[in-house]
């Protein structure tokens, strides 16, 4: 995670894995990126490019989050 951290001059935040994988649902890896706003982040990552899977949405944790997929 220092890579990432490095990089991307974020903070990273380790999260479970949310499960085992099945037939419904095929192994994956998410990543949890901390950034200052939420809707920048969602424009500039649609803008190059991204599938936004979920637009910024609030958590019970008080935060904001985005789901994003990377183009290819």
């Amino acid at each position: 995670m220092a890579f990432y951290r490095a990089v991307l001059g974020a903070r990273i935040d380790e999260i479970g894995t949310g499960g085992a994988p099945d037939a419904v649902r095929p192994s994956f890896w998410q990543v949890y990126i901390t950034v200052d706003d939420v809707a920048a982040t969602v424009k500039q990552a649609e803008a190059l490019g991204a599938e936004i899977l979920m637009p910024g949405e609030d958590t019970p944790h008080g935060r904001r989050r985005c789901g994003i997929r990377w183009a290819r």
